[in-house]
């Protein structure tokens, strides 16, 4: 799940983005952290340190 997460959607395969697809009905909580991990994980991926106390 954790690589789910920071994993660039498009980097990942067919089957690993079907599984991530199905998640969030079934747990909402995981849902609502991948809405706070992906901002971060794009922040770090794209060297754009500066965004980091706005999204603190």
């Amino acid at each position: 799940m954790t690589r789910w997460l920071l994993t660039h959607p498009d980097v990942l395969i067919e089957s690993d983005r079907v599984q991530l697809k199905a998640v969030p009905p079934n747990c909402p909580e995981l849902d609502d952290l991948a809405k706070h991990v992906r901002p971060c994980a794009h922040m770090v991926a794209d060297l754009h340190g500066d965004r980091l106390p706005g999204w603190i």
